[in-house]
């Protein structure tokens, strides 16, 4: 029996070549670091830890000020008065006579006088009267003021209405209104010419009873 292992199959580079056992994934084609490795960033180690932070303190360090720029509008004004036309001459000048811009401010602040009894922040609210609350006081006053409004509201003198005038739209409209009521009445009461003196049959007929009806009474 050989006690030697078989070899195992050597790992195609490409990784869409690369076949995988049944059950298993797919084995890796790129060269890897030993099981061991930590992959990702070091962390930096500082070098105040909060032992030296809690018992020592840092105090502030005025920033050094740093040199003003030059202020060219100033010194080409005082080349122009000496006369110095050329770049040659502004260039002589700038060097015999070196103009900063002042880093100073223009305007500057006034200090304000406050008081030494001076109290910073909001005011704090005042405490709820919980015996106002309690005793049902604010409903009390309310209902007095309710009673009040209503009391000024009956006594006012009722106030005259006002006529409102129709508008030439309604005044129009009112007189087709009447128009058309009339034409109705007109056609209801229709009659020709040579009917319009003869009276009804029916109303005639009552006439004539009524006559009989006299006749037999007397």
């Amino acid at each position: 029996m050989n006690s030697k292992a078989a070899p195992s199959k050597p790992v195609a580079k490409n990784p869409l070549l690369a076949k995988e056992d049944v059950g298993k994934g797919k084995p890796c084609t790129f060269k890897l670091p030993s099981d061991g490795f930590a992959y990702g960033k070091a962390d930096r180690k500082d070098s105040e830890g909060a032992k030296e932070v809690t018992s020592s303190w840092a105090y502030h360090q005025q920033s050094k000020t740093t040199a003003s720029k030059k202020d060219f509008m100033n010194m080409n004004k005082v080349g122009i008065a000496k006369g110095a036309v050329n770049a040659k001459e502004q260039a002589k000048i700038r060097k015999e006579k070196d103009m900063r811009v002042s880093q100073e401010p223009k305007h500057k602040p006034k200090k304000a006088e406050v008081p030494c009894d001076v109290a910073y922040g909001v005011m704090n609210r005042p405490s709820t009267p919980i015996k106002d609350v309690i005793s049902n006081s604010y409903g009390i006053y309310a209902e007095m003021e309710l009673q009040e409004k209503l009391a000024k509201d009956t006594q006012k003198p009722a106030g005259k209405t006002k006529e409102i005038k129709p508008t030439k739209a309604y005044t129009l409209m009112q007189q087709k209104v009447k128009n058309v009521e009339t034409k109705n009445e007109k056609l209801d009461n229709f009659k020709m010419k040579k009917f319009q003196k003869v009276e009804s049959r029916v109303k005639a007929q009552i006439d004539k009873d009524k006559k009989k009806r006299e006749d037999v009474n007397e």
